[in-house]
């Protein structure tokens, strides 16, 4: 059995990012990652960025 191709370093995530939760907002958020499919951490990964990149988006067009 071969294992996962290395990633190019570009595309290596080894950097964490700790968020302080209550226990009720980690479980909530471990349901909702749970009901897409997903484990928590690319879950969010995803909303993080895409958030990010609206935020960003949105603060270049009020500068404009």
């Amino acid at each position: 059995m071969a294992g996962r191709p290395t990633k190019e370093p570009g595309e290596k995530m080894d950097i964490p990012l700790r968020v302080m939760l209550t226990a009720s907002q980690n479980e909530l958020i471990r349901q909702v990652a749970q009901l897409e499919g997903m484990d928590i951490s690319p879950w969010a990964r995803a909303i993080l960025l895409k958030a990010a990149q609206k935020r960003r988006e949105s603060d270049r067009k009020r500068k404009k």
